[in-house]
């Protein structure tokens, strides 16, 4: 893996972790490596994820409308 990629990896990482959902991706993850990369396998980890990120979405923007 060239350096770049893996930086990429790392700040993807870091930015899931800051908004609150690394533990979800981690379920991802772990269900991925379970199943054998079958994502179909892994939906509820995916829904707990999606629902996490879509929660940080909506409590940035809502704070960002707070601040104007």
């Amino acid at each position: 893996m060239d350096s770049s990629k893996h930086d990429e990896i790392i700040d993807f990482d870091r930015l899931v972790n800051l908004q609150g959902c690394g533990r979800y991706y981690q379920a991802v993850q772990e269900c991925m490596e379970r199943s054998e990369r079958d994502w179909r396998a892994c939906q509820s980890e995916v829904r707990a994820f999606r629902n996490c990120y879509k929660h940080s979405e909506f409590v940035k923007a809502r704070e960002s409308q707070a601040q104007k």
